[in-house]
C-alpha cells in the first residue's frame, strides 16, 4: 500500500498516483537508452554500477541535478524513504539529453530524452 501525504490509498488508487510521479519526471518522449552512455564531449563510456565521481569525471559537470525521493510502504503501513539525485545531461543539437538516475552514489538507470537545445 502506498501512502501519498498521509493518506492510504488502495491498490486502484496505486495506479493513479503512479501515473501522477510519472507526469512529474522528464518528458513523456523519454526512452530507456543502455546500460551504458558514451559521453560526445570526451569520449569516455560510463555504465551503470558507475560511482557518481566516475560520471563526473567522464562526461564533465551535468547541465542540472535534481533531488529524487521514493517512498515505499508495506500493507501494514511500514514506510522507507531512498534519496538519489537525477542528473540532466545536454550534449547539443545533435545528440539525445541523457538523464542519469543516481541512488547511494551509483549510477542506476540512464534515460533519453528528445534532442538537446544547446547550439
Amino acid at each position: 500500500m502506498v501512502i501519498v501525504s498521509g493518506a492510504r490509498m488502495t491498490p486502484r488508487k496505486n495506479i493513479v498516483a503512479l501515473v501522477l510521479v510519472g507526469l512529474a519526471s522528464p518528458p513523456a518522449t523519454m526512452a530507456w537508452a543502455q546500460d551504458g552512455l558514451r559521453c560526445p564531449s570526451t569520449g569516455r563510456l560510463v555504465q551503470v554500477g558507475d560511482s557518481a565521481r566516475k560520471v563526473e569525471k567522464r562526461c564533465g559537470h551535468p547541465d542540472a541535478r535534481e533531488p529524487v525521493v521514493e517512498e515505499q510502504c508495506t500493507d501494514q503501513g511500514y514506510c522507507t524513504q531512498r534519496v538519489g539525485e537525477r542528473w540532466t545531461y545536454d550534449f547539443g543539437q545533435t545528440y539525445f539529453v541523457r538523464y542519469l538516475l543516481f541512488w547511494n552514489g551509483r549510477l542506476a538507470q540512464i534515460e533519453e530524452g528528445e534532442y538537446g537545445e544547446k547550439p
